[in-house]
């Protein structure tokens, strides 16, 4: 995996960008069941990162995305384990690119898994972390789960997310982003894409399992 982020580089370079993104890790069921075994796993997976950082900036890269998920098998997933991952990853590592959170408005569905509070909240996940996503898919859904429906006034009537209190969000993280920890270890974005992430089609029921 490794061998083909680096690939990609190549080719994002070759099309005139030096940014990369995506979701890339996926811890199975049997190191879940180990406590020990998963926080090693989540380690490896930071060092990866740092690896990647390094050998990214080399060719010409600028930063790298790893979006922010819903479920304990791909990371980071929680509000603490996302400030953990930004922290491990770019301190003391001038000689990698900044590792950014693309954050998701739908990846909010932890409930299934033991979340509650704010962890479940799209506007705190912009607030906490809006000034250090140069990403953020747009989608409108229910708290309960990622349908990736569009912003039309049918599914505004089904879905709770608002626009308004996202711009209002990554504001408030821009504003007050001296005061987080990742200040020490990251510089603030520049520029937010909002990316409206809409998928046509039937309603996905697999999405949970």
């Amino acid at each position: 995996m490794k061998e083909w982020i680096l690939d990609c580089c190549d080719l994002c370079l070759a099309m005139g960008t030096d940014r990369i993104g995506g979701h890339w890790d996926a811890i199975s069921v049997e190191v879940m069941a180990d406590k020990a075994s998963y926080d090693s796993a989540v380690g490896r997976v930071q060092s990866i990162f740092r690896e990647l950082s390094r050998a990214a900036k080399a060719k010409g890269m600028a930063a790298i995305y790893n979006e922010q998920m819903y479920t304990p098998s791909e990371i980071p997933w929680t509000l603490q384990q996302t400030e953990d991952f930004l922290l491990a990853v770019n301190s003391d590592n001038a000689d990698g690119c900044p590792v950014y959170v693309t954050v998701d408005v739908g990846h909010q569905a932890g409930m299934y898994y033991g979340l509650e509070g704010d962890e479940l909240d799209y506007v705190e996940w912009c607030r906490r972390f809006g000034a250090v996503a140069e990403i953020v898919h747009l989608q409108q859904t229910t708290p309960d789960a990622s349908h990736h429906w569009p912003f039309t006034e049918e599914y505004n009537e089904k879905g709770d997310v608002m626009i308004p209190a996202i711009l209002e969000a990554l504001e408030e993280s821009h504003f007050n982003y001296a005061n987080s920890p990742l200040a020490e270890v990251l510089p603030p974005v520049e520029k937010t894409w909002l990316i409206a992430e809409i998928i046509p089609g039937p309603r996905r029921s697999w999405w949970r399992n």
